[in-house]
């Protein structure tokens, strides 16, 4: 329907340039401030990484998708726009989704840990975290293209399992 379209096409273009803007900021802000790298602000970059390129990359594409589809383009275009959305969405979905749930147990770590963590979580230990969400993430992006659905059905459990663990920190943390 025209109204979901444009509603769609609206949200999108009014989020792509504050978005962008802003994840760059926080990315410049960090790196800039030597005081600001700690292992908890790597999350902070490493999502924002994530959410730029979802504003610079899948929103327009997404956009670029649906315009084609509105339009009634062929499917020589439609098919790859369609595919890459779809690839590059979930990949990045999936580095957010992932990284909030490690900065979620780090938040925990910091409250329970208390003076232990500082040598418990290191920036080292954050970076293999954050690399292993951008690995797991492309690995589930391209495993349905490779039709290996059994790996796809047991990331489609990780979606629970993060939001759970997301409520369960968050509820130890403000208890």
């Amino acid at each position: 329907p025209l109204i979901s379209f444009s509603i769609l096409s609206i949200i999108l273009i009014l989020t792509i340039a504050p978005g962008a803007i802003l994840n760059g900021l926080i990315l410049a802000t960090i790196l800039r401030a030597e005081t600001l790298q700690t292992p908890s602000n790597i999350f902070l970059c490493n999502l924002a990484i994530s959410d730029l390129t979802v504003c610079l990359v899948a929103q327009p594409l997404a956009l670029a998708w649906k315009w084609s589809e509105r339009g009634q383009a062929s499917y020589a275009i439609m098919c790859p726009l369609t595919l890459a959305t779809w690839l590059i969405s979930s990949q990045f979905s999936g580095v957010s989704l992932m990284t909030v749930t490690a900065a979620s147990i780090d938040r925990y770590l910091a409250l329970y840990l208390h003076l232990m963590y500082t040598s418990s979580v290191t920036s080292k230990r954050v970076a293999m975290v954050c690399a292993f969400a951008w690995f797991a993430s492309t690995l589930n992006a391209f495993s349905s293209f490779a039709g290996l659905t059994t790996f796809n059905a047991l990331c489609s459990v990780f979606l629970p399992l993060c939001v759970v663990t997301i409520a369960f920190t968050y509820f130890k943390i403000f208890k």
